[in-house]
């Protein structure tokens, strides 16, 4: 493999690749405004420690949860947690070895515990601290700056035994969907994930967004958004992995058109962009390679 890389070149510092060039500007000026000096301050000053004991005797604290309210609700069953059923017995190592990204599923749907394994385990709360504030403190399978947990997850069902067909958010406190709409998310879902076809073949896809004032009311620095990026990469895996242990397939994609999941699902970008979606379904029993879709797009070609 090393004789293959240096017919290639022996550069392997890659000072012979270019810099981002304008059409990164954007980016570029974010992770300067973003980047820290060599003497940076993170100690909390005193007058940010008084104002955070105010606010916390004022009972201005952060929500713990982040709900839809008053909508129609559909209780998850439990998840499966033991290692006593059929592809649930991988080791670690086994998991992580064998997780690939699919894009071809088969028809047959996605059961409901599977559903509920899958937002559990990457999304759902494994337990609950109370604080001496008296606030309480979600602890996930993932890491969250501060404890935070912004990221909120929107599943997208198309082919899920015993789930209609619509739009949902994952309630973490009641482990449930939370209805937004019950149509058929196939009609449209391949526009709004880059024209990539073989999608609309998944059981669920899982819309990943941020909801930023839980992180502006302890965090309010523009350095914070970093942490958010990382807090979505970190559960997008965790549920890959939980996908891989049960057998499913998955995938993620940022190759969103942002503004169709923002009027979909009512969300305002400023206070809850999207950020991605990950997505699982079942996969065909004679099929080795699941790696291509059963379709080929211009958009087929994100990282495996």
């Amino acid at each position: 493999m090393m004789a293959d890389l240096e017919k290639n070149g022996d550069d392997f510092s890659g000072t012979h690749l270019h810099s981002p060039n304008e059409s990164w500007e954007s980016v570029t000026k974010f992770l300067m405004k973003t980047r820290t000096g060599a003497n940076e301050d993170f100690t909390i000053s005193g007058d940010d420690k008084e104002i955070q004991s105010k606010l916390a005797n004022a009972r201005l604290r952060t929500p713990t949860y982040y709900e839809r309210v008053g909508v129609p609700f559909i209780q998850l069953t439990k998840p499966a947690l033991s290692s006593d059923k059929e592809n649930l017995n991988l080791a670690f190592e086994d998991v992580l070895l064998s997780r690939r990204t699919t894009r071809r599923f088969s028809t047959k749907p996605m059961s409901e515990t599977q559903l509920s394994t899958l937002l559990y385990l990457g999304w759902g709360a494994t337990s609950v601290v109370k604080r001496s504030l008296g606030d309480l403190v979600v602890r996930k399978t993932s890491p969250s700056s501060g404890s935070i947990h912004p990221v909120e997850v929107y599943p997208v069902i198309m082919n899920v035994e015993g789930i209609p067909q619509g739009l949902y958010h994952y309630s973490v406190r009641r482990h449930g969907l939370e209805e937004v709409s019950q149509e058929d998310p196939r009609e449209w879902i391949t526009h709004a994930i880059g024209d990539q076809r073989w999608v609309a073949e998944a059981g669920v896809v899982f819309l990943i967004s941020a909801f930023l004032p839980r992180v502006v009311s302890k965090y309010d620095h523009p350095r914070s958004a970093r942490a958010v990026f990382s807090e979505v990469g970190f559960s997008s895996q965790s549920a890959f992995l939980a996908a891989t242990w049960q057998g499913l397939g998955a995938f993620h994609t940022i190759l969103l058109r942002d503004e169709v999941w923002e009027k979909k699902l009512g969300l305002d970008p400023r206070r809850e962009p999207v950020f991605g979606v990950t997505g699982a379904g079942t996969l065909e029993a004679h099929i080795d390679d699941h790696t291509r879709p059963r379709y080929e797009t211009v958009a087929d070609n994100s990282n495996s």
